[in-house]
């Protein structure tokens, strides 16, 4: 294999008052969304699994948004949010409903992932304790289940489709009803794709299975939720992907078609190899500019530098983009999130004892028109004081608002499940 390698530059622009990790100026909330710029759900208990663990975006009920997390340390939920931070009480009468309450047989105190399908429904996955099997529920806009979808109850089991041998997926998204899944099969990354009627789709791959390291040897990993390229009649599933060699991991960004090959005319024969010490966190998609944003760090010397880079949709390095390089941020750290939204490249990332949300010009530079004079701001707490804490790199832009709502907690007398919501007005 003969990675294409990334080529290092550091950003153009130092920020100006940087001189020590208490330095940084404070990001602004903006305080008309939810409670003062906190939306809270539940109340507090000393338990840190007390958050919210993602936000999606709806595309079926626009400026409505879903929220996955758990209360009371075991009571896993989904809640749907109006734009201002407002409960929907369309969904579910109250706008919450506790995937505990789905089944009296089933131990669910967690669940993996959510997206949302193109006819509004909602598709969940959760792990039953009692049995350690994965299930996919379905749940229709209103937040009932529909028990069309499987044997008339609403989920199936996924390790079904396995023969119950060692299945892992993680996380999926949803395109045309199709659920494409990643995951690892007897420790071997695999992508999995279902129907919407939650049969294996027997185009994909062998039977719905696609053994990753048939197709690139030695693979060791495929992370995150699958996403979908579409340009005009072009589709592509695009994954980031990780192996090892001798001193070290080696991640990528891999295109492949609805057939499950590789797309040879994507970067270097389907897959663009960055250079060893890059960790790639996520990546997002713009279908408007056509640019795939790659967000983490660079690990060197135990240090982790944060870093992004930008390709094209033929998965070459955009030229207006730093020259097509990769830009680091002079903090140390790395971007849990980022995103291009008007204009901009948005996110926020963690930084040791805090969490940053900072904004990008589209050529590299830092806008300082955000937080003036330098770009980025901190809006969580700093080390073990009281306040928000970010808790995991799953956030989202309002961009009619002009807001970056972030996933969390909040720590006062407890922990409360949390999102806040930073303004971008500036």
């Amino acid at each position: 294999m003969h990675p294409n390698m990334v080529f290092f530059a550091q950003t153009q622009h130092t920020p100006r008052d940087y001189q020590g990790e208490r330095q940084e100026l404070k990001a602004p909330i903006d305080v008309t969304y939810a409670d003062k710029g906190h939306l809270h759900i539940g109340e507090p208990i000393a338990d840190p699994r007390n958050a919210v663990s993602q936000i999606l975006a709806s595309n079926y009920y626009p400026e409505r948004f879903y929220l996955r997390g758990v209360h009371n340390g075991t009571k896993p939920f989904i809640a749907r949010t109006l734009k201002d931070g407002e409960l929907d009480t369309s969904f579910n009468k109250t706008g919450l409903v506790y995937l505990t309450d789905l089944s009296t047989v089933f131990d669910y105190h967690s669940f993996s992932h959510m997206a949302e399908d193109a006819e509004g429904h909602i598709l969940l996955t959760m792990i039953d304790r009692t049995q350690g099997f994965t299930h996919l529920w379905k749940l229709k806009p209103n937040g009932k289940p529909d028990t069309d979808f499987g044997s008339n109850n609403g989920y199936i089991i996924l390790n079904n489709f396995f023969n119950f041998k060692d299945i892992t997926l993680y996380q999926f998204t949803t395109y045309k009803n199709d659920y494409i899944f990643s995951g690892s099969l007897e420790n071997a990354p695999i992508l999995f794709v279902l129907t919407h009627e939650g049969v294996p789709r027997q185009s994909f791959g062998k039977l719905g299975i696609l053994k990753m390291q048939d197709l690139i040897p030695d693979l060791r990993y495929v992370i995150g939720a699958p996403k979908m390229l579409e340009v005009g009649e072009k589709v592509r599933i695009i994954i980031y992907t990780r192996y090892f060699n001798d001193s070290s991991s080696i991640n990528g960004i891999a295109a492949l078609t609805l057939s499950g090959a590789l797309d040879q005319r994507f970067a270097d024969n389907g897959v663009y190899w960055s250079k060893p010490g890059i960790i790639i966190y996520d990546f997002t998609l713009n279908n408007a500019s056509q640019r795939i944003t790659v967000h983490g760090q660079v690990w060197s010397e135990g240090t982790s530098t944060p870093m992004i880079y930008r390709l094209d949709y033929t998965g070459k390095p955009a030229k207006e983009f730093n020259e097509g390089r990769v830009v680091l941020f002079p903090i140390e750290g790395g971007w849990d999130y980022m995103t291009e939204a008007d204009g901009k490249l948005v996110g926020y990332g963690s930084f040791l004892d805090r969490g940053m949300a900072v904004r990008y010009r589209l050529d590299g530079q830092l806008d300082t028109t955000f937080v003036p004079p330098n770009g980025y701001g901190v809006f969580t707490a700093i080390g073990s004081q009281p306040g928000f804490y970010g808790n995991s790199h799953s956030a989202t832009v309002m961009p009619e608002s002009q807001r970056l709502l972030v996933a969390g907690r909040e720590i006062q007398t407890g922990s409360t499940p949390c999102v806040i919501a930073v303004s971008l007005k500036q």
